[in-house]
């Protein structure tokens, strides 16, 4: 996996998302090369899911937004209802919309994650880390060069925090670039180079240990 050229992966412009009358996010001007890694944080409602939505083609946008290369969105596991009667493979497969597929590549996909030998498990059976991993073999599967993951790390095990980190890292070593929202704010300064806090637009960018600073947490999330 490596980047698309020499363009930014991810550049947005004067980026706007409204909800009828209510302004979520205003004047998200951002840019995020290829390779890199960068956790979205922020308090509740400050817009880190509308931006990974409307990253992803999934919601109405004002502004400008570009993404290069295929794109994949991991939302938070509330999106899908974990008494669904499908597997954990048949999950997975739905990353090619009804193109072929080699059941190799669902294997490969699960086995990164860990679930390897869980593909005919119905998805009602999964712990909240299994099903999480679950929804990322999904989005790994389809070879994204632009990985987006809402809330990846909220409510599950440590084993889980540490896989998906692990996967992310070693996908950004190959050139792919990973957008996180998260509100651990202690694992975005252990594990994360970049940082972008958002609070109905971008109020830090740059490393986790200057963006969260006291200054920069009181600014973000007492307004």
């Amino acid at each position: 996996m490596h980047g698309i050229g020499d363009e930014p992966a991810v550049q947005t412009r004067s980026l706007s998302i409204r909800y009828g009358r209510r302004t979520a996010l205003r004047d998200v001007t951002l840019t995020v090369q290829a390779g890199e890694l960068v956790a979205l944080v922020g308090p509740n409602g400050a817009g880190k899911t509308s931006l990974l939505h409307a990253l992803a083609g999934a919601l109405r946008f004002e502004g400008e937004a570009v993404v290069h290369g295929r794109i994949a969105l991991v939302p938070q596991r509330a999106a899908l209802d974990p008494e669904f009667p499908i597997t954990v493979g048949q999950v997975v497969a739905t990353a090619w919309r009804g193109r072929g597929r080699d059941r190799q590549a669902v294997h490969r996909a699960l086995a990164r994650v860990g679930l390897d030998g869980l593909e005919r498990r119905p998805i009602a059976e999964l712990s909240g880390g299994q099903l999480q991993r679950c929804l990322l073999a999904r989005a790994i599967a389809g070879q994204p060069h632009v990985l987006l993951l809402d809330e990846p790390l909220s409510g599950v095990d440590a084993h889980t925090v540490g896989a998906v980190l692990a996967l992310v890292e070693a996908m950004c070593a190959v050139g792919a670039t990973v957008l996180v929202s998260t509100h651990d704010l202690a694992l975005v300064r252990e594990r994360f180079p970049r940082c972008v806090c958002l609070s109905g637009t971008v109020v830090g960018d740059g490393a986790p240990d200057g963006v969260l600073d006291p200054a920069g947490v009181e600014r973000a999330w007492t307004g």
